[in-house]
């Protein structure tokens, strides 16, 4: 189970007598209504669920529950569930009740991988002793930002990087279109669900590609191609899908310059088979049902898909985009956008690079995620 981000910001609202109100606010990066549609909460012995629908996906803060308990010390758990029913994300803290106090819970997608120890919580990526809570307290390390230019950048425009709590999250700008929303790393995407058109056949323009409900095909039922029979993939495809490997090892092991950032050499990554499948698959589904999201027609998430092809790891990064350009070219575009420092990620240790194209169609989908070693 993967813990994230949690940083309490505690307010005392005020005395009362034999008993006490916590309210609980989860604030997150995470899209509500879209990437998770349900907020479990436990509290001691009470438990609670909310519900999120897609129009809260803009919103960063969340109240999650308001309760009536008496002093004493809670043990609070507090998970999101994704609309498929896999618990994307969960966080147990201490919570001392002396008085009526407001929490606000704090959880980032850079704590997506993270699992930390027995006492221990996952703060801006990294494990920290559980006493640290807010961010500030004594056992804390030492913030991970004190302004928002301390954070860098997303993947994708439609997010913006800020500093909360000394921790740095991904707010979305608002720019998106009214049936859409902000994913950080693939950009404005249609909601699940939404009749938008036929897909913009514009190179990476995974910002307005739209859903085509109409399109039915799936993995190894319909398709006119097998992508889960490894060997039964075109040639001159799985050649390209090694040339993407060779010109994205090409830049690790010479360094590159991100974002304004001098990046040091890391180690080449390693192409994995089941990853690998799991990439192409993803890619035949966005060409052939003609969307572009990281959530499948068959529900599942990319953490889901990572999870289920036995990866003795954890996820680390994923590229996807929509493009004309081949292997080593789609992989020099790629370094000069935002993606470059997902291609330079100094944890990825395995890839699996995927790529489809509809017969008659000159757009190229590339899907490839990353894995990187447990703790």
């Amino acid at each position: 189970m993967r813990t994230a981000t949690a940083v309490f910001w505690v307010c005392l609202l005020g005395c009362s007598s034999g008993s006490a109100e916590l309210v609980i606010d989860l604030r997150t990066d995470f899209v509500a209504g879209v990437e998770f549609d349900r907020a479990r909460v436990q509290v001691g012995a009470e438990r609670l669920e909310v519900a999120f629908d897609p129009s809260v996906r803009s919103r960063l803060a969340h109240r999650v529950a308001e309760l009536d308990v008496s002093p004493g010390d809670y043990a609070v758990e507090v998970a999101l569930v994704a609309p498929g029913g896999e618990t994307l994300v969960v966080r147990d803290v201490s919570v001392s009740v002396r008085s009526d106090l407001a929490v606000t819970l704090v959880i980032t997608r850079a704590c997506e991988n993270v699992t930390c120890g027995l006492g221990e919580s996952c703060l801006g990526g990294e494990c920290v002793p559980g006493a640290c809570i807010r961010g500030d307290e004594p056992s804390c390390p030492e913030p991970q930002c004190t302004v928002d230019t301390d954070c860098m950048g997303a993947a994708a425009d439609c997010a913006e990087p800020r500093c909360e709590f000394g921790v740095c999250v991904l707010a979305p700008t608002g720019t998106c279109e009214t049936a859409a929303y902000c994913d950080p790393n693939f950009g404005c995407t249609i909601l699940p669900g939404t009749d938008a058109g036929p897909m913009d056949a514009g190179a990476d323009a995974g910002s307005d590609a739209g859903v085509d409900a109409g399109i039915v095909c799936r993995p190894t039922i319909d398709c006119a191609i097998d992508c889960s029979d490894f060997d039964a993939w075109p040639a001159d495809w799985a050649a390209e899908e090694m040339r993407a490997l060779d010109e994205m090892n090409r830049f690790r092991t010479e360094g590159a310059l991100c974002e304004g950032v001098d990046l040091p050499p890391r180690a080449p990554v390693v192409m994995d088979r089941a990853i690998r499948i799991s990439a192409r698959c993803h890619a035949q589904d966005m060409a052939e049902n003609g969307f572009f999201n990281d959530i499948g027609t068959d529900g599942r998430s990319s953490i889901t898909r990572f999870r289920d092809t036995g990866f003795d790891g954890l996820r680390d990064r994923e590229l996807s985009s929509q493009s004309r350009r081949e292997g080593a070219e789609w992989i020099q575009h790629m370094m000069g956008l935002v993606h470059c420092g997902a291609v330079m990620s100094e944890d990825a240790t395995h890839i699996g690079i995927g790529r489809y194209n509809v017969e008659g169609d000159d757009v190229i989908l590339w899907n490839a995620p990353m894995g990187k070693p447990r703790p």
